[in-house]
């Protein structure tokens, strides 16, 4: 899974919950820099997120997000590190 993966399916999650199908996601962005992203919304990203990706997002791993690509790089790091064979 690419970078690029990983911002495309986030950019699609972000699209769904705002109700925004024209939103492009800025890596650099943050809650306060998205119109709407209240806690509640929040939980709905990483709902739809763990959905969209086939994977488990770890509370403690989330307390350390503070942007999209913070986001991106731990979904990335999940995925593939579920992709690993074991």
């Amino acid at each position: 899974m690419t970078e690029n993966d990983v911002m495309d399916g986030l950019t699609a999650v972000f699209q769904e919950v705002f109700h925004r199908p024209s939103l492009i996601l800025d890596p650099g962005w943050t809650a306060a820099d998205l119109d709407g992203w209240d806690s509640l919304r929040h939980v709905e990203i990483i709902l739809r997120t763990e959905a969209r990706f086939g994977i488990r997002l770890e509370a403690a791993a989330l307390d350390g997000l503070r942007s999209i690509a913070d986001l991106a790089a731990l979904v990335r790091a999940v995925a593939l590190a579920g992709a690993e064979p074991g």
